[in-house]
Order: C-alpha cells, then sequence, then structure tokens
C-alpha cells in the first residue's frame, strides 16, 4: 500500500522502448508517472518537484553518472537503478540505490517503487518531526551524518551489527545501511562470529530470528544483548538472498533501524537524566 496517493516517480532511460516498458509497469492511476529522457535532467527535475523516486535504466556505470547518483542519493532522492548485468546493479547497491537487473519482472519494478516511495516518505515525516527546520538548524537530522551520544568520557558513534548467515549478500546490505545511515555497520556470519564482535560495541543487531533461536550460541548472544540494552531488528526474508534482493531488503530495514537507534539515544539521555 502507497504511504501518500499518487507519489510523483520519474522514469528515465535512454532507450525510448525501455520508457514505454517500465510505464507499463506502473500504474498512471496510482503513480504520477514523468519519463524524461536524460539522466541528469531526471535527477535534477526529481529534487525540483520533490519526486518519491526516480526510476532509472542505466547502460553503462561509468565516473560521470556514478558522480550523479552519488551526489543525488546525497541530496535525498530515492534511487531504483534498471541495470543490463550483475556488476552495475551490485556498483548501485553499492551507491545505496535499490537496483534490478534485465530481464525483469513486471512484480519485482513495483515492489522495487513501492520500497523507494516507502523511504523517501519515511525520510520526510522523520525530517519534519512535526515542524519545520531551517538548514542551519542544528536539530535537522540528517541521514549522510552519523548519529551520536554524547556521553560523558566521550562521543559515541553508533554501530549496528548486522549477521544474516550469507558472506556475499551481508556485504551488499551492509554497505546499504552504511550510505543510508551514515554510520558503521559491520557484518558477522552467525552467533559465534558475533559473540566475538561484541567487544567492540553495538547499538543494534539487524538478523534473521531463526539464527538467535537455532542455537546455544545464538541464545548466548541474545541475552548478552538484552543485557546491554541493544535493539535487534529482524529481517523477514527466510530465503536465500541474491545481490538484487539483498540491497532491497536492506533498503526497506533503514526507516527501523534509524528508528531503533534514535530510541536508543533518547534512551540514553534520559538515563542520565534521572
Amino acid at each position: 500500500m502507497l504511504p501518500v496517493a499518487r507519489p510523483r516517480v520519474i522514469i528515465t532511460s535512454p532507450d525510448a522502448n525501455v520508457t514505454v516498458k517500465l510505464i507499463a509497469s506502473l500504474n498512471p492511476k496510482r503513480y504520477r508517472l514523468e519519463p524524461i529522457q536524460d539522466l541528469s535532467e531526471s535527477l535534477l527535475r526529481a529534487e525540483f518537484v520533490r519526486a518519491h523516486a526516480v526510476l532509472a535504466h542505466i547502460e553503462d556505470f561509468d565516473e560521470p553518472i556514478r558522480k550523479s547518483l552519488t551526489s543525488a542519493l546525497d541530496r535525498g532522492v530515492s534511487l531504483v537503478i534498471v541495470a543490463n548485468n550483475a556488476n552495475t546493479v551490485s556498483e548501485a547497491i553499492q551507491l545505496g540505490a535499490l537496483a534490478l537487473c534485465f530481464p525483469i519482472k513486471v512484480l519485482d519494478v513495483k515492489r522495487a517503487v513501492l520500497d523507494a516511495v516507502t523511504h523517501a516518505h519515511s525520510q520526510r515525516m522523520e525530517g519534519s518531526d512535526g515542524k519545520t527546520l531551517d538548514a542551519g538548524d542544528a536539530s535537522a537530522p540528517s541521514a549522510a551524518l552519523p548519529v551520536t551520544i554524547e556521553r560523558p568520557e566521550k562521543l559515541h558513534v553508533q554501530r549496528v551489527l548486522l549477521m544474516i548467515g550469507e558472506r556475499d549478500a551481508g556485504e551488499i546490505m551492509a554497505a546499504t545501511l552504511r550510505s543510508q545511515l551514515g554510520l558503521a555497520c559491520v557484518t558477522a556470519f552467525d552467533p559465534t562470529d558475533a559473540l566475538t564482535q561484541l567487544s567492540r560495541g553495538f547499538d543494534c543487531l539487524v538478523t534473521r530470528p531463526g539464527l538467535l533461536l537455532g542455537s546455544a550460541e545464538g541464545a548466548k548472544l541474545a541475552r548478552k544483548l538484552l543485557l546491554r540494552g541493544v535493539s535487534i531488528v529482524p529481517i523477514s526474508a527466510s530465503d536465500e538472498l541474491d545481490v538484487s534482493t539483498a540491497g532491497q531488503i536492506a533498503w526497506a530495514l533503514v526507516p527501523q533501524v534509524r528508528r531503533s537507534l534514535k530510541a536508543r539515544v533518547r534512551a540514553f539521555h534520559a538515563r542520565r537524566l534521572a
């Protein structure tokens, strides 16, 4: 279900046939669709009209395109990249975009655009928080900056531990969380691996619940996290993750992880004031 009525989605591709196919994948009664052939123009247009997402077909992932996409993501543009090969998909996900690889299914396009729109809407709601913030307002949240907790002895940059039992998909998900949240995200393969890393200090664990419930080491890890007040964000996906799916799942988890980290900050300050 869409979080807003008829969100604006800009569709861009150098290939007119691909543009037509992408437009046909989305319902114009649910989305306001704007086709623009030039990628740079579409990214500027997205920022100007505050589009909820840009659905972009990328043929060649060169340095100018990489810089354009990075700049757009830094400015809060929500991107779904449709690529011709798996390498381009991987690069796009590393930047923090959702990505699909040809041949694509209509349902995959619908899901990816929905995730991107939901993510953009969530960022806007969290940014407004019921009031208007000026650019110079020190209280304005920023997805590009790490959240910090002020402690008497030092500033603690928040850290996320990701544990999904799959190394390649884990690295993709960690890269997405780093780019979207602007903080440290470390991967662990299993509970044994996670226990060896606990001394580094973490504020949130993102994991498949089965990894905590399926072994004695998992139960031990869960108890230690509970004692330390570390929140757990569950991953619902149970099947093996591929490169494209891992990036989409990580993107969808960003709002929940951000809320969890903010709640930990508030709890910390409440304890200091008590």
